[in-house]
């Protein structure tokens, strides 16, 4: 508002400046009449807007000055983290922090941190009472129950790089022997603090995807209706004569919304594990709620319903399909249709998505000599492009022979959404008998393709 304002008074100035260099310019008395009038209507019509500048620059003024003040007011309110008390025999007790004192981000993430893993290690309970509710999820509206911590914005970070954030697995028993899976190795006093695993499943799609977070479970973006016969919205320019009026069109806008939807994961893991292993257990069990939470949105991404979960590449409505040319085969004319199935200005950044199993059928074709038909030679691996496209392969990509074996597109245009508020719980008393002590990790999250005409497809033989 305000700005709209200045603009207008700048403009009615300039107007009247114009009118009062014709009057200074006019000659005749008729002339000099009217450009006087028409110059004392523009000095008025400047000192309206003059004033309702200076009413919006006072209205402005007071809204600052709440904001502040509510601000000031938000600062004095934050509760101050204390450190344990110590016995003076031991060392000085620590400086407390000062209300009103501006907040240290990086101490507040790392006293998170360490209070997140001393829960992990030691529950609720376990924790001195000024700990307990660092991590608490507060607010009338949380839908999380009482007991529950949130994971550290932090933690999350590093998890998921790139986000902004301001599965059962077996009882970890201490006496297992090598026949009950070895968990006692964990044990060993010669042990390692490192623990030997293979690399999961690299999420080839989730890495390339647009990712974004929200607060309330559901994102809501506005977006032009488009067409390929129009792709400005409806705004149509055509040609006319002198007089005739403009034709009259408007932009339209639609309102695209992507649902979170519930994610759960599970393990547990003994007291002895926790309390003697030289691994940092905690840690690792976080790593492998990550790595799990990944694999799952790179399946979806690819293949999701829709219902209750993210909406897949595969089953995302008006994708353009291209036939392939023969059943359960993969040829340099489907790559082709493939790529000019899309629109110049749509593929722009776009590369092809292959399965394994249709890499390892690029692999094997020969041209009528019998030489690799898509490898430089038999000595290396095929080129870093197929059909003059960059391709990559994709862990949870369909099979060779079946609908979206082969996708071509950029990644980008798909939005992967994830709640900010993640949550682990605790607790000693679910496997209470066998001395187990469980965790839970609660996550929302949800996607889909934004601009569906922008990704083609490879389906089934044309009937």
């Amino acid at each position: 508002m305000l700005k709209t304002l200045q603009k207008a008074v700048k403009k009615a100035l300039e107007k009247s400046d114009s009118v009062k260099v014709m009057l200074d310019e006019a000659t005749e008395d008729e002339e000099k009449k009217v450009l006087s009038s028409k110059f004392e209507k523009s000095m008025e019509e400047v000192k309206d807007l003059q004033i309702k500048l200076g009413k919006a620059i006072e209205e402005a003024k007071l809204r600052k000055s709440i904001t502040e003040l509510d601000a000031e007011a938000t600062l004095l309110l934050t509760p101050v983290i204390e450190e344990e008390t110590v016995l003076e025999s031991e060392e000085p007790k620590k400086k407390k922090k000062a209300f009103g004192e501006p907040i240290d981000h990086e101490e507040k993430d790392t006293v998170e941190e360490d209070t997140f893993y001393e829960y992990l290690a030691k529950g609720l309970t376990g924790m001195p009472e000024s700990k307990r509710t660092i991590l608490e999820i507060k607010g009338p509206d949380s839908k999380w129950r009482a007991g529950e911590q949130r994971v550290p914005h932090a933690i999350l970070r590093k998890m998921f790089p790139g986000l902004e954030f301001g599965q059962k697995a077996l009882p970890m028993l201490s006496s297992d022997n090598d026949a009950s899976g070895g968990r006692a190795n964990l044990l060993w006093p010669e042990y390692h603090p490192d623990l030997l695993q293979l690399p999961p499943d690299v999420p080839s799609l989730w890495e390339r995807c647009q990712k974004k977070t929200t607060v309330g479970g559901t994102l809501k973006y506005p977006r032009l209706t488009q067409t390929d016969d129009n792709e400005f919205g409806g705004v149509v320019v055509t040609r006319n004569t002198e007089g005739q009026e403009a034709n009259d069109t408007e932009m339209d806008f639609d309102l695209e919304t992507i649902q979170c939807y519930q994610l759960d994961a599970y393990t547990t893991c003994s007291k002895t594990l926790l309390r003697r292993s030289r691994l940092a257990l905690e840690r690792e069990i976080m790593s492998k709620f990550r790595g799990a939470l990944r694999y799952v949105w790179d399946k979806e991404i690819a293949s999701g319903s829709g219902s209750g979960e993210a909406t897949g590449i595969v089953n995302t409505v008006d994708i353009r399909e291209e036939n392939r040319t023969a059943a359960n085969q993969v040829c340099w004319e489907d790559l082709v249709n493939l790529i000019f199935a899309l629109k110049a200005a749509h593929a722009f950044g776009a590369s092809l998505i292959i399965s394994r199993t249709v890499h390892k059928y690029l692999m094997k074709e020969k041209d009528e000599d019998g030489r690799p038909l898509f490898n430089a030679s038999t000595g290396v691996g095929m080129h870093d492009r197929l059909a003059g496209e960059r391709w990559f392969e994709a862990y949870h990509a369909s099979d060779l022979g079946s609908e979206g074996d082969v996708i071509f597109g950029n990644l980008a245009h798909y939005w992967h959404v994830i709640e900010e508020d993640m949550v682990i719980s605790r607790s000693e008393h679910a496997e209470f008998k066998k001395g187990l002590v469980a965790y839970r990790l609660e996550a929302y999250s949800g996607g889909e393709l934004m601009h569906p005409r922008a990704f083609s497809m490879l389906t089934d033989v044309s009937s």
